[in-house]
């Protein structure tokens, strides 16, 4: 039977989908499904935000109390390990998610007062974390529509337009962007929930401004978080939760899409972040209908039997035999900086790969190309990313594959996945290699 027509009946084994992705792209892979994480309990886990280091924070909803917990996610599979309730945040009685300011110096989050959902402020002193304050939010004149001349001209009431509850914060990268959810009923609100931003002004924070006409809808949005160019949040349509991503143009977002099932599961599916390129989202697809956390878990592909299908089942159409290998792209070795080892946790995902390219004819021909972070010189950089690729190709040989099916490349700095880079974890997701089909006719 031809290799290629196994690869199609193991259902698209490693092909690569039309969503906006941020994430690493090994996770378009099918062999990539959803399971809890190791720290999931009999009660409701919920409201992850990623944390210092390799560590996130999640909310655990006992019959009593809301507990704040941390864990750490496990680089090479995503799981979530080594779970311990923290202390002193949880004596800060968060509501929802925390956003953290990766200076490691401020946290945001909501708590209830008599009258609203406020936000709020803490400071790390002295290896603890502050009484948080309610953060200072400017509010906003109300034009008047109406009147005499001297309203015409341009004066104002003396009026304002105040902020209303806030929910789930998430804080940008650099600090001077948080994002939340909001029912607040002022200019620019779709209905529902929407999801709002301030910018950072001095010591205080811009009124809010609704951040999409293209996001927001008549429904709920919620959960808010920005990953690069893209951002993800839940829908709630038709009585369940649902995550959505959008990327960023120039000045707007994108429409959003949907996730894949593996993401909308039966039930809620909410508040997905990404921490080390590792998706981790909430769900209620438990038989018990509980709030757990999921990643996403590696599983060997089982091939489908088709003993009994005739040898003269015909070959697939040639030109989606085509569309499939020029959507054939594998990315999932990052680097170290100013480095060209094989570091030895992608050791799975290489053999994942090896078995992919073994399914395609022995015609076909692989190209794989290294990239690295935006810093240092072209000269310098092209030469370090062509040994990133030659590491990978001297993996592939060892492990069997024809050498002869293989070319390397060097791109440089030339191609960043992340454009504008910011953060060392920026710079991390650049210095990559990705293995893509050589078409004949780009040769």
């Amino acid at each position: 039977m031809n290799k290629l027509r196994k690869i199609l009946a193991l259902g698209g084994l490693f092909l690569v989908t039309n969503q906006v992705f941020a994430l690493s792209l090994k996770y378009d892979s099918l062999t990539y499904q959803p399971e809890g994480v190791k720290v999931n309990s009999g009660v409701q886990e919920y409201a992850i935000s990623p944390f210092e280091k390799d560590k996130i924070l999640f909310l655990k909803k006992g019959k009593k109390s809301v507990e704040v917990y941390e864990g750490t996610v496990d680089v090479a599979t995503g799981n979530v390990k080594g779970c311990k309730r923290n202390k002193n945040l949880t004596e800060l009685a968060p509501e929802g998610t925390i956003a953290f300011d990766e200076s490691g110096k401020t946290i945001y989050f909501t708590k209830s007062t008599k009258k609203a959902s406020v936000l709020y402020e803490s400071s790390y002193k002295d290896k603890q974390w502050t009484k948080p304050k309610k953060v200072v939010i400017a509010t906003r004149d109300i034009p008047r529509a109406y009147g005499d001349f001297v309203a015409d001209a341009g004066w104002r009431f003396k009026a304002t337009e105040k902020v209303g509850d806030i929910y789930n914060p998430f804080v940008s990268k650099d600090g001077k962007t948080i994002y939340f959810s909001s029912d607040m009923a002022n200019e620019g609100t779709r209905g529902g929930r929407d999801i709002w931003c301030i910018e950072k002004s001095g010591k205080s924070w811009n009124y809010p401004t609704n951040i999409s006409q293209n996001i927001n809808s008549l429904a709920d949005e919620d959960y808010a978080f920005v990953d690069g160019d893209k951002l993800y949040f839940s829908r709630k349509e038709n009585g369940s939760n649902k995550l959505y991503v959008a990327k960023k143009e120039t000045d707007n977002w994108s429409n959003p899409e949907l996730l894949d099932e593996r993401y909308n599961g039966d039930g809620d599916n909410f508040n997905l972040i990404v921490k080390n390129d590792n998706p981790l989202f909430v769900s209620t697809r438990t038989p018990k209908n509980s709030w757990d956390i999921f990643y996403l878990h590696y599983e060997k592909p089982k091939e489908v039997q088709i003993d009994t299908v005739p040898e003269s089942l015909p070959e697939p159409p040639m030109e989606e035999q085509i569309k499939k290998q020029r959507e054939y792209r594998y990315v999932m070795f990052q680097f170290d900086y100013d480095k060209r080892d094989f570091k030895e946790e992608y050791r799975q995902d290489l053999n994942d790969l090896l078995e992919t390219m073994k399914d395609f004819p022995e015609t076909t021909r692989f190209m794989i190309t290294g990239h690295t972070d935006a810093r240092g010189t072209d000269a310098y950089n092209d030469a370090l990313s062509l040994k990133r690729a030659n590491a990978i190709k001297e993996q592939l040989v060892e492990a069997g594959f024809d050498a002869n099916r293989l070319e390397t490349q060097g791109k440089g700095k030339r191609e960043l996945l992340i454009k504008n880079p910011q953060t060392e974890e920026d710079h991390y997701k650049n210095r990559r290699v990705e293995v893509t089909i050589i078409m004949e006719n780009e040769q």
